[in-house]
C-alpha cells in the first residue's frame, strides 16, 4: 500500500495517510506525498485514529502538557481536542459513539484506560 519508510498507513475515504520513522509529521500519500501536520511524533507506531473528518494527533510535548489535536484530513490548521495528562501510547476512537480512548501511565506505574467525553 505504501513505499518503504512509511508507517501507520491508513486509508480513509479516498485518501491514504501515513507517518514516518525518520522525522515527525503526518502525511497524505495517495498522490505526491504532502505534509499535513508536522506535530505527529516521529516513529510513533500506533495506528492512526480518525474521528469524523479529523485525524487525531498526539502532541506529547505541548507547553501546557500532553494533548490531542484534531487535524482536518483536508489540511488546514489543527485544533486542540482534549488535554491528555499521562497519555502513553496510541489513541483509539469508538466508531459508534466518537468517544476517544487512550492509555494513561500513573505515577505508581499502573495503566488505566481513560475515556474522554465529548464537550
Amino acid at each position: 500500500i505504501a513505499a518503504a519508510g512509511w508507517g501507520g498507513v491508513a486509508m480513509r475515504g479516498d485518501a491514504v495517510f501515513a507517518s514516518r520513522g525518520d522525522k515527525p509529521g503526518l502525511w497524505r500519500i495517495d498522490k505526491t506525498p504532502k505534509l499535513i501536520n508536522a506535530k505527529y511524533p516521529a516513529g510513533f507506531g500506533a495506528p492512526l485514529a480518525f474521528r469524523g473528518d479529523d485525524v487525531l494527533i498526539p502532541d506529547y510535548n505541548a507547553e501546557g502538557g500532553p494533548r490531542i489535536l484534531a487535524q482536518p484530513m483536508a489540511g488546514g490548521p489543527d485544533r486542540i481536542l482534549a488535554y491528555a495528562p499521562g497519555v502513553a501510547g496510541g489513541i483509539a476512537v469508538n466508531p459508534g459513539t466518537g468517544e476517544m480512548i487512550y492509555a494513561v501511565i500513573l505515577h505508581d506505574s499502573n495503566i488505566d484506560l481513560l475515556t474522554l467525553a465529548r464537550h
